[in-house]
């Protein structure tokens, strides 16, 4: 467990400082934790960020999408047997995001070597990745 792995290192070098993250869910729950090995120079602060989260410019996702598009980023998901999805977000040319899925294991293992983020792909009506470039 990633927690306990960090207390051991914190242990073992308590002037230093640890990031620990976590996605759960279908990749849009994510969790983060910081810890030391020393006590904050200050108690703990919550400040409600809501209304400047609100603020940001947020894009449009799209439910569905035909046509090109280029890879945002990525991640491919492991089973029993190997890699069994790639979980891929893309912008259109008008900036809009979508989600794709892929279950073509030739593709899955290359994204586990090669980069592909801006990479140009075209999406067929049945939402699958039709071309690759």
């Amino acid at each position: 467990h990633s927690i306990a792995r960090m207390v051991e290192l914190l242990r073992a070098s308590p002037e230093k400082k640890g990031l620990i993250t976590a996605n759960g869910g279908n990749l849009y729950k994510h969790a983060h934790g910081i810890y030391s090995g020393q006590p904050p120079e200050k108690d703990f602060q919550h400040d409600d960020v809501q209304d400047d989260i609100d603020a940001l410019p947020a894009r449009e996702c799209l439910p569905e999408y035909v046509g090109d598009a280029t890879i945002e980023s990525y991640t491919v998901m492991y089973g029993a047997e190997g890699p069994s999805v790639a979980h891929i977000s893309c912008l259109t040319p008008a900036g809009q995001r979508l989600w794709v899925n892929s279950e073509d294991v030739d593709l899955m293992q290359a994204m586990t070597r090669e980069e592909f983020c801006g990479r140009k792909l075209t999406i067929d009506q049945a939402q699958h990745i039709k071309r690759l470039g």
